[in-house]
């Protein structure tokens, strides 16, 4: 079976429902990183990320 996609015309009901949507993600991500980290300490969690390297491409021999 196929996906259906759903066209919607009126373009206040579209904004309203991607609003939804978007709380019902945000809500979902707060709730999983609290499920995933929330036992970690502050300080914990901040000497990990400031480990982390966010730096260019880097050529590897």
């Amino acid at each position: 079976m196929s996906p259906q996609l759903v066209y919607f015309h009126d373009e206040a009901f579209t904004d309203q429902f991607i609003n939804a949507l978007r709380q019902l993600i945000l809500n979902a991500t707060a709730r999983l990183s609290k499920a995933t980290y929330g036992q970690f300490s502050p300080h914990y969690l901040r000497r990990a990320a400031g480990s982390l390297e966010f730096g260019g491409p880097s050529l590897v021999q």
